[in-house]
């Protein structure tokens, strides 16, 4: 042995040697939901990850890479989203990429700003629901402020579907509708929305009384829903000569003219009522004053109550589904003031208010006699299905 300069010490014949370090990774992530192997998952599930990690803490997440396979391998890609600096750690599956009732793989890699991927994390899997819910439901709920079970989100899932694709007759009478709105369901705020537009609102009147799963209940003092629709605006399959509107009554009001539907605006009026000496009658729609009485006694217009025209001279009252009644009364103007449910909207004031019990608003382009038949199936089942909750 011997001292080298500066009295380093040194062993001959040895070199000097370097200790390898290696170089800062990206951690690779996990998915956490859904959990391995879950089932009944929806058509656009959510994907989360863990969170970003760097060996050395020092790197920033930069973007992820996410990919949907159909095999375990990850080799057979149904979606996938790269380069997304958007979604880090979560991402949502489109809709129109996963098929009902299949095993389904998915996969994350996380990228830092400095040190590049990380390896794709250990597959995940889940199996898809039987059947999806339909975006619409998925919409309204996502706006919805109330906690929803199984059965009842599926009790409007099965209305929305068999509103598009009508069970008895096949027609879709959802696409005739410009609103539907008022189902009786758990939590009143969410009931007032529209469904076809939950972003939208009906508006409570002096308050009337509200019973979760049945609907509200008109009275004194100008308790009425404000549904908000405004034909001359928001009219689209609702037109001048071509229109239809709709409530479910659940208890038949028991005041002469008590309106369920109604609106008057100067000259031009759309309304439905109940009278004591004759039951159903209609005032327009979008007409000057002049009555149209139905057929079905007073005491027993519970259910679908609806008015409709079909031409400038053609209008119509029914009553679940089926024409009672028809004459030539020429429209005039499309009101621009809303209407209201449990009252007539009269130039601004609730009158003729209705003390029955109501749920239910539907308002759009006249229907045929399939598409009424189908409208009636659907409303009815889903009455029944969120009583039965």
């Amino acid at each position: 042995m011997s001292f080298g300069k500066l009295g380093t010490f040194s062993v001959f014949g040895m070199r000097p040697s370097t200790v390898g370090v290696a170089s800062p990774t990206v951690t690779r992530p996990s998915i956490t939901s859904p959990a391995d192997g879950a089932t009944d998952i929806g058509e656009t599930p959510t994907i989360t990850s863990s969170a970003f990690a760097s060996s050395d803490g020092l790197d920033t997440h930069a973007h992820s890479d996410w990919k949907v396979t159909s095999d375990a391998g990850g080799t057979t890609v149904i979606v996938q989203s790269l380069d997304d600096a958007a979604n880090k750690v979560s991402w949502t599956i489109p809709s129109g990429n996963l098929t009902p009732s299949t095993q389904t793989y998915v996969w994350v890699r996380h990228a830092g700003a400095t040190y590049g991927d990380s390896p794709w994390s250990l597959v995940s899997s889940f199996t898809t629901a039987s059947a999806f819910e339909d975006a619409v439901t998925t919409a309204f709920f996502s706006a919805a402020a109330g906690t929803y079970g199984t059965a009842e989100r599926t009790a409007v899932d099965n209305l929305v579907t068999r509103l598009k694709t009508g069970r008895v007759n096949g027609t879709n009478t959802w696409a005739t509708l410009d609103v539907f709105a008022g189902m009786p369901l758990s939590t009143e705020a969410d009931a007032l929305l529209w469904l076809n537009s939950p972003s939208t609102t009906m508006s409570l009147v002096a308050t009337p009384a509200y019973a979760a799963k049945y609907g509200w209940t008109g009275g004194p003092g100008g308790k009425a829903i404000n549904t908000n629709f405004v034909p001359s605006v928001d009219g689209v399959n609702y037109t001048l000569n071509d229109c239809s509107m709709s409530a479910w009554a659940r208890t038949v009001g028991t005041v002469n003219q008590g309106a369920y539907i109604g609106v008057i605006d100067g000259t031009s009026r759309t309304r439905l009522e109940h009278r004591n000496t004759g039951g159903l009658a209609i005032d327009g729609p979008n007409s000057a004053v002049s009555y149209l009485q139905g057929t079905t006694a007073a005491t027993s217009t519970t259910g679908l109550l609806s008015l409709q025209r079909t031409s400038s001279s053609a209008r119509q009252v029914l009553y679940n589904g089926v024409i009672e009644n028809s004459d030539t009364q020429v429209s005039n103007s499309l009101s621009s003031i809303p209407v209201y449910l449990l009252a007539v909207n009269f130039d601004g004031s609730a009158s003729l208010t209705n003390n029955g019990q109501v749920s239910l608003f539907a308002a759009g382009s006249s229907m045929t006699v399939d598409q009424w038949t189908d409208f009636k199936d659907a409303v009815d089942a889903f009455i029944t299905e969120m009583e039965a909750l």
